[in-house]
Parts: C-alpha cells; sequence; structure tokens
C-alpha cells in the first residue's frame, strides 16, 4: 500500500489519498486465530496488523510504527501534565547493552541478576550533583531505552529493547520518600485508569523476596483475562539509606545546632512504568477482529469512509460537506481521518478500520448528504447495538459523549472481568488450590509473609505431591486494600504446614 499525504486540515486531522494495486492481489487483514484459544498466537499479529508495530531482522526486536509511537507520546503527555506539581529536572544517562562476560562489564555489581543496572550508573554522580539539603527533594527523570535477554519476547509485552519513563529521587527524609512511593502509585493507577481504561491493583512485593528490610517495591498489577495472568505494569522502589550509603549520598544535617552538621544519608525512590503498558492495554480491549482501543489512546478517534459519488458535481458536493464536518469535528478536539479510498467496497475498508481499532467510523456519501443524517458505527459494539443514527449538523456534540461511553464502558467491562477472577478470597488450603490451581483464578489469602512459605506455595520447594502448583504461581503482591484484618496469633497462614501466622492478605496468582 502507498499512502500520499495530500491535505493538512489542522494538526489533529490528515486527509489522505490511498494508491493501492489490484483488488485481487490485496487480502483484508483478518485475525485467524482466536484470543481464548491461543493467547500468543493471537496476540503478534495482532499488532502486526493493527499497524502498532512491525518485525525487524534482528530477532526478539520490533520496529514501533507511528500508531504505537503516538499512543507512548501521549502516555508521556499525560505523565507530563500530571507530574508538574513534582517539578521533575529532565536528565539522560546512557546504559548500554552488554552482551559479553557480565563480571568483566562496565558498571558490573557483585551478585546483581542484571546488567546493567541503572543504579550503579546514576547513583555514583548523584553524589556530585546533591551537595546540600537545599537541593533535595531532587527528582530526576529520563525517557530513555532498556534492554533486556528475553527467551519468548513478544511486540510491547516482552521485547529486549523497549521504551522506559524512570524517575529517581533523593529525600532528606524517610517521611518523604514514602509519601512521594504512595503518590506514585497512585498516579501510575490513575493513568491506567483513565488513559488505558484498564483496572489495576496497587500493592507492595512481599519482603520476604528482600534481603534488605529497608527496601520495599510498590508495583501496580494488571490482569489478562484470556491467559488468567496478571502482569506488573509499572514499578516505584524504595530503596531508603541503603543505596545511599553504598554510594556515599549525604547531606549535612539542617537541624543540627553545633558545627560541623552531622551527615545524612539521603533517602531513594525510583519510580518507573514502560511501553508495556501498550501491550497490556492490547491484550486487555482487542478481540478475535482486531484491536479495540481506548479513545483517549487512539491516535485516530473517528474515521469517515467517503463513499463514491457517480458524477462530478455530486463528488464536489460531498467533498464540500467532508470538509465541513471534518472542520466540525476538529473544533470538538477529535482527532480524524478521511478515508477516501477507490477501487474498494464499504465493507473491505471497514474492515482495515476495524483490525486497526479506530473506537467510531461512519459512513458519508451522496445519500447521506442529502438527507443529512449518518450512521456511527462503533468499534466495540460491531453488531447492531454498536450502529447509532445521528443528524450530520449535531455530530460535533454527539461524537465527543459517544467517546466519553466508550472509554468508561471499556473500563467497566474490563473491572467486571478483573473483579471476576481476581477477588475470589480463600481462607482455607482446599478452596486456595482449586480456585488457583485447577481454576487458575487470583486468591486473595492470609500469609505470613515467610519466604519458606512462600516457596512451598508456588512449587519451588514442594515435596512432589499435588501441591505443587507449578513455576508460574507468584505471591503477585500484598495489596494496600486489605479485605479484612489479620490479627497475628489469631489468623494461621493459609499453608496447613506452617507454624506461622498471617501478617497480611497476600495475592497469589499466575504470572506473566
Amino acid at each position: 500500500m502507498t499512502i500520499h499525504k495530500s491535505k493538512l486540515i489542522n494538526p489533529c486531522i490528515i486527509l489522505y489519498t490511498y494508491v493501492r494495486y489490484p483488488a485481487d492481489r490485496i487480502s483484508p487483514p483478518r485475525v485467524e486465530v482466536n484470543k481464548e484459544d491461543d493467547f500468543d498466537t493471537w496476540y503478534e499479529p495482532i499488532v502486526v496488523k493493527g499497524e502498532m508495530i512491525d518485525h525487524c531482522s534482528l530477532p526478539g526486536y520490533f520496529i514501533l510504527k507511528p500508531v504505537a509511537y503516538g499512543m507512548w507520546e501521549k502516555v508521556r503527555s499525560w505523565l507530563a501534565d500530571h507530574l508538574q506539581p513534582l517539578e521533575l529536572q529532565s536528565f539522560s544517562v546512557p546504559i548500554l547493552p552488554y552482551l559479553g562476560d557480565r563480571a568483566q562489564a562496565p558498571y558490573a555489581v557483585s551478585g546483581s541478576s542484571s546488567f546493567p543496572n541503572a543504579e550503579s550508573v546514576i547513583y555514583p554522580y548523584c553524589r556530585k550533583w546533591i551537595k546540600s539539603h537545599r537541593d533535595l527533594p531532587l527528582r530526576m527523570n529520563q525517557w530513555c531505552i532498556r534492554f533486556q535477554h528475553e527467551q519468548n519476547p513478544q511486540p510491547l509485552l516482552r521485547s529486549c529493547e523497549y521504551l522506559l519513563q524512570e524517575v529517581h529521587s533523593a529525600h532528606i527524609t524517610k517521611d518523604s520518600a514514602r509519601q512521594e512511593a504512595a503518590q506514585i502509585l497512585e498516579l501510575y493507577s490513575l493513568l491506567y485508569r483513565d488513559l488505558l481504561a484498564i483496572p489495576v491493583v496497587k500493592g507492595y512485593k512481599n519482603a520476604a523476596y528482600l534481603q534488605d528490610t529497608d527496601i520495599s517495591t510498590g508495583v501496580v498489577i494488571a490482569y489478562i483475562p484470556a491467559t488468567n495472568q496478571c502482569i506488573e505494569g509499572a514499578k516505584c522502589h524504595e530503596f531508603g539509606q541503603t543505596l545511599s550509603k553504598a554510594y556515599e549520598i549525604t547531606v549535612r544535617d539542617p537541624s543540627a545546632t553545633a558545627e560541623p552538621a552531622a551527615l545524612l544519608h539521603v533517602w531513594q525512590n525510583c519510580w518507573r512504568i514502560s511501553i508495556r503498558a501498550l501491550g497490556v492495554m492490547v491484550a486487555t480491549h482487542s478481540d478475535n477482529h482486531g484491536l479495540v482501543l481506548p479513545p483517549r489512546i487512539a491516535e485516530t478517534q473517528v474515521a469517515i469512509v467517503a463513499a463514491q459519488a457517480s458524477s462530478t458535481d455530486e463528488q464536489l458536493i460531498l467533498d464540500t460537506e467532508t470538509d465541513r464536518l471534518v472542520s466540525r469535528l476538529s473544533s470538538a478536539g477529535i482527532r480524524v481521518k478521511v478515508d477516501d479510498l477507490e477501487g474498494y467496497s464499504l465493507g473491505w475498508r471497514f474492515n482495515e478500520w476495524i483490525v486497526s481499532g479506530t473506537p467510531l467510523f461512519i459512513v458519508l456519501g451522496p445519500n447521506e448528504v442529502t438527507n443529512q443524517v449518518v450512521t456511527i458505527r462503533r468499534r466495540d459494539l460491531l453488531h447492531a447495538e454498536g450502529k447509532v443514527e445521528a443528524a450530520i449538523p449535531e455530530l460535533h456534540t454527539i461524537i465527543p459523549t459517544t467517546l466519553a461511553n466508550i472509554q468508561e464502558e471499556l473500563y467497566r467491562n474490563a473491572l467486571a472481568k478483573f473483579q471476576a477472577d481476581q477477588t475470589r478470597i480463600a481462607d482455607n488450603w482446599d478452596d486456595f488450590i482449586k480456585s488457583l490451581y485447577r481454576d487458575k483464578l487470583v486468591c486473595l489469602t492470609p500469609h505470613c509473609r515467610q519466604r519458606s512459605c512462600e516457596l512451598y506455595i508456588e512449587g519451588m520447594g514442594s515435596d512432589g505431591t499435588d501441591q505443587a502448583l507449578g513455576s508460574h504461581i507468584r505471591c503477585l503482591c500484598v495489596p494496600l486494600e486489605q479485605p479484612g484484618a489479620t490479627e497475628e496469633c489469631a489468623t494461621p497462614c493459609i499453608n496447613p504446614t506452617c507454624k506461622y501466622s498471617a501478617l497480611k492478605w497476600a495475592m497469589f496468582g499466575y504470572a506473566y
């Protein structure tokens, strides 16, 4: 397909003229595998045929096309607006991929399981940049690229190279650092809800995973219904003073009365969100016809599919009406494209917009111009219930309302699936095993938070009985919103072989 950009109406609207090969040599993009039957086989063609990514010659790496990169820019813009009160300072530190011996690599950290370690590169310089308590809180923000090894890479969800927002912050008090961490978890949760229409659970990784109790990791957990798996959508690491002691990042105590004032190690956080969020969005909302995109993130919110006129005069009238409609929708803040492709049926062209996930599309032809009425078709409702007739002069008010309804309904539908499959509260072992292992649900259960108990539940330390749950079962997080109180020495841990009492309700399930 060759596309010629013919007219720029404004930054939100582009008119395209399509030039194609003969119709008998091009098949419309179709989804050949059902999402429920084989998620992995379904997922990749969805993002390819939806024009989000393309393959490149390097295995495990993918090209982000304008559609996907435009969505990532909307994530950036949303965060820039909501993070403005925190007065972030932008910076960029190179962290290169390394393919050789990690032990001999620059910035290598003894005992580190990953390379490169961002903190080991950045924090030696923080020692130079933080000269006194007046420099705090310091929040350094970068939009960058990271690399990781993936045995089974998937575009957006698990790429060897991915886009990332990363903020490193330093505080003079523990309370200031903790307050920021809670604020960031709430902010990332709001991004998933308001921009991507995805419900998440806020919580903290089980402290049993960490050798240093001064460190904690806050996470937002999303759910992929098709696989009954949970996935980490964003993180906020609270490092406490562990790394500032390791790298000697200190300031003089401003409250000291004697000179010289004592040195205080700063309290540090690091919070991250990656382009994986777009992959979670695709996995959550899209269906067996193609992409389904929330209107707030979609590059094109409305597609006007122009029908063919039978005469030059009729075509001139149609073009005039199209320009007028585009102008009205633009004034209402709607991102719209006009499809005036010649030589293909309306059904063929509709299928392209369906696969691409455009939230709304309408036909505008001579009959619609004469009657001043069009049929609005919703991508999330492809059958009769998704068609609404509307007067052309009223579209600039009807369409914004319809887009808002689509955004909210996508969230409500995702939330209903999320609650149906992840709110199973299991307070006895038999129910826990049945819900988690056989039904593959996500369970909230009382837990002692001991590492040995956690290994037993995950199946890593099991004795080979049928109680071993498998390597994909994980303690996903300890949710901030607890379903009920657990009183130590009163509520037993879910594991019948455990001798400890429960401390919190923990969330167990299959991890993606």
